[in-house]
């Protein structure tokens, strides 16, 4: 197994439906299979995310389009989802008007019988979430707002829902891991636990409601073999993340452009012994490598850098051109030396370090040595902006005395 810090900053690129590659939805019968098919996200193959700088490589489920590009069609959850041009949109939910007993009476989905593996030497085999999450799922079985007010007016309805939630995980998680030829270095569990702007639940709802059954779902992982955990959440969840580093996973992923989300604070509420992952965006650094943006450039491989230990990856899901940017991102973190990253973290932007890596980022895509990547892709190196401020400041004369340790 390779070693997620051999590189101080690994990268991963399309191995969840929030780092994989979006087809144009017109087109989308014609690709996959999906990680994704509502929102036609595929996977990378395990090559293909290699050749584009990826240290780790998917395994998990893979799902078919629907059939004959139908306008409506229903998942596995029996969500049915209307296609359209805005996109598509939840129309009916299975238990939207259920009650306790039929609750607990429906079944779960089968697991989907395709699945993706690859024992790529050299790379981290990554577990993609089977399930929407123990509250994803509850989500989706009544619809959001339908479940906001089951919380607040039923609350043993919600609780039943959240039940099935992570019975639900807990079932497919087994079976996913049974049917694998291996134990993936990395097993992800994704959930949905606020907006963009606030949490669903206060801190004492999470801690009734939720905690419990997502530690349920950990430790039913912990037992099926010695694999690290992620906990990859979406939505605006600084408050609950001390909660969630409290169930010992290695691995937290947030939604970096979420209310609050900011690299500092998430690293002071988790700790530092958690890899956090989605601290930055790397597609957004790989596009200002590219367009010869210094000061953007800067800016992110210092938040990078700050958070550390981190797992770069995109923020969204890709179309080609943003791959070629995640390319230029990846390329861009593996010029940086430990000791570079470190002189970023403590520093904050210096100048000689951030050059020579876009420069290094550069010249591979002019020599065509960067996959996806066309030199029409770079523009010359934009005139550096006025430092920004830092929090961290050095002891007098520290580094700065070293060659080329000059900000920008």
């Amino acid at each position: 197994m390779a070693d997620w810090l051999e590189r101080s900053i690994p990268v991963e690129i399309g191995c969840t439906a929030r780092s994989g590659l979006r087809v144009d939805p017109a087109g989308a019968d014609r690709a996959g299979p999906f990680i994704d098919p509502i929102e036609a996200v595929m996977p990378l193959a395990h090559d293909v995310a290699r050749a584009h700088g990826s240290d780790f490589a998917r395994c998990g489920v893979l799902r078919p389009h629907p059939a004959g590009g139908a306008k409506d069609f229903r998942d596995e959850l029996g969500v049915t989802w209307r296609m359209s041009s805005l996109g598509p949109s939840p129309v009916e939910h299975p238990l939207a008007e259920a009650g306790l007993s039929e609750v607990a009476a429906h079944p779960f989905p089968p697991l989907p019988p395709d699945l993706q593996f690859a024992d790529a030497a050299g790379m981290n085999t990554v577990l993609d979430a089977p399930t929407p999450g123990v509250v994803g799922t509850a989500l989706a079985l009544v619809g959001s707002w339908r479940f906001l007010e089951i919380f607040i007016d039923e609350p043993a309805l919600a609780s039943a829902l959240l039940d099935w939630g992570a019975a639900c995980a807990r079932q497919h998680y087994a079976e996913l891991l049974r049917r694998l030829p291996r134990t993936p270095d990395l097993v992800l569990y994704q959930d949905v636990v606020g907006t963009d702007q606030a949490p669903f639940f206060s801190e004492a709802e999470f801690r009734r409601f939720v905690l419990p059954r997502l530690a349920g779902v950990v430790d039913v992982l912990r037992g099926l073999g010695g694999a690290r955990i992620g906990i990859m959440l979406r939505g605006a969840t600084l408050p609950l993340l001390p909660l969630i580093a409290d169930l010992g996973v290695e691995v937290i992923g947030i939604d970096h452009c979420a209310r609050g989300m900011v690299a500092e604070r998430v690293r002071g509420a988790v700790g530092r012994e958690v890899v956090l992952h989605g601290t930055a965006d790397l597609v957004a650094l790989g596009g200002c490598v590219a367009s010869g943006d210094l000061r953007g450039t800067a800016l992110l491989a210092c938040e990078l850098a700050e958070a550390m230990p981190v797992i770069a990856a995109p923020g969204a899901p890709m179309d080609e051109g943003e791959l070629a940017d995640a390319a230029c991102g990846a390329a861009f973190l593996a010029a940086l030396a430990p000791d570079e990253l470190g002189d970023l973290a403590r520093l904050g932007p210096v100048r000689a370090p951030i050059e020579r890596a876009m420069e290094h980022v550069r010249l591979l895509v002019r020599e065509g040595a960067l996959s996806g990547v066309s030199p029409d892709r770079l523009a010359s190196l934009a005139v550096p902006a006025p430092t920004r401020p830092h929090r961290a400041r050095p002891p007098e004369g520290e580094a700065r005395a070293r060659a080329g340790t000059d900000p920008i």
